[in-house]
């Protein structure tokens, strides 16, 4: 489990760490799922920090890329790290069902499942 995004931190890196970690995290997540076998991965393009002018700390946006690795079907995604929780989540799903329509793909993903843990 993911700990929380805090935007407390006054340091970029601290920030970036854990935009890395949670895409390693979700990355994961898909290639540990019994039905899509890592068919799905997310990469980040890029990064910019936001600094509050407080100073107490900023938030973190990111471009990310969501790929099909059977399809090589692509969707950039843009957000900030405080809203990519569960946000992500949901972007990921359009992406898997109205995006790439893998419920309509025949043969039937169930009966059809591909290892694609091994493919960059």
């Amino acid at each position: 489990m993911m700990r929380d995004y805090s935007m407390k931190s006054k340091k970029r890196k601290n920030h970036q760490r854990w935009l890395n970690a949670f895409i390693r995290y979700a990355n994961k997540c898909i290639e540990d799922d019994d039905l899509w076998l890592g068919r799905f991965v997310v990469e980040q393009n890029a990064t910019q920090m936001h600094w509050f002018e407080d100073g107490s700390g900023g938030i973190l946006y990111c471009d990310l890329t969501f790929r099909d690795k059977k399809t090589g079907r692509i969707k950039r995604w843009y957000t900030d790290c405080l809203e990519l929780d569960w946000h992500y989540w949901m972007a990921m799903n359009n992406f898997i069902i109205d995006d790439c329509q893998v419920w309509s793909e025949k043969p039937d993903v169930r009966d059809n499942r591909i290892d694609f843990r091994g493919i960059k």
